[in-house]
């Protein structure tokens, strides 16, 4: 009996959270976790990245290495996203990460990529977002925020999430 009693206030309480949450029009996103800042420099257009840079636009970091496959085989699909939205309040910036100097400069995504690449000499970068494995994606909100983190390759699934997601915002 005092299981269910329990049960039954958890419910309540519940319920008071959303209606509370919903009434004051208050939103989810800022419960979002902040991305962690860090700068960098693009070897394939020359610029340097930093949160400055950033600020204010919705920022796109793919994680890849170039002796990963399905990395350099979802290059299409981020190349689709870039010519989509590089005209917008959008940057796509990739950043190769446990690889190394030569295979980054020599790999096909390098030699295709319009966007920025930053090498992330001693895997940095990606130990501020927690990557342990490739590739990753992670789509920041011009408040300074992940709004969205896929694991895995961009897929023509995951192309479509990506771009019902900017569409609604940009």
């Amino acid at each position: 009996m005092k299981k269910r009693s329990s049960l039954i206030n958890i419910g309540i309480i519940l319920v008071a959270i959303l209606a509370f949450f919903t009434a004051k029009k208050i939103k989810w996103e800022m419960f979002l976790p902040d991305a962690p800042e860090f700068t960098g420099h693009s070897e394939n257009t020359g610029e340097d990245i930093s949160p400055a840079s950033l600020t204010g636009k919705y920022v796109m970091l793919n994680f890849w290495a170039s002796w990963c496959q399905i990395c350099v085989l979802e290059t299409d699909h981020l190349k689709h996203i870039h010519n989509a939205y590089k005209s917008k309040n959008f940057l796509l910036i990739g950043i190769a990460t446990s690889d190394l100097k030569d295979g980054f400069t020599n790999s096909l995504k390098f030699k295709m990529a319009p966007w920025p690449l930053i090498f992330d000499k001693g895997n940095q970068i990606a130990y501020l977002y927690g990557v342990y494995a490739l590739p990753q994606t992670f789509i920041i909100g011009p408040n300074g925020r992940v709004q969205m983190h896929l694991k895995g390759k961009i897929d023509i699934h995951k192309l479509g999430q990506i771009q019902n997601f900017l569409d609604q915002r940009l």
